[in-house]
């Protein structure tokens, strides 16, 4: 048996993902043993707010990404039909 010393914080953080019928054992043991981890771990760390943000960031991103994969297709174009 060992003893940690966490932040109040993350403290705070590690109770919301923590199962009801789960030891905080348990919950290290499966955190470390998981070798993928589901995007529906996270549901719930973000305020609409800062949800909000990220989502306008990608949104944004695809926008800007969109526009320059038009405009590398149009240059591929005219090198493959020239």
């Amino acid at each position: 048996m060992k003893t940690l010393t966490i932040k109040d914080t993350v403290y705070n953080k590690l109770v919301k993902v923590k199962k009801t019928e789960e030891s905080f054992s348990d919950l290290f043991e499966r955190l470390a043993d998981k070798e993928k981890t589901s995007i529906l771990e996270f549901a719930g760390f973000l305020s609409e707010r800062e949800a909000k943000k990220v989502e306008n960031a990608i949104t944004g991103y695809r926008k800007k990404t969109d526009k320059l994969d038009k405009l590398r297709d149009k240059r591929l174009d005219k090198l493959w039909l020239s």
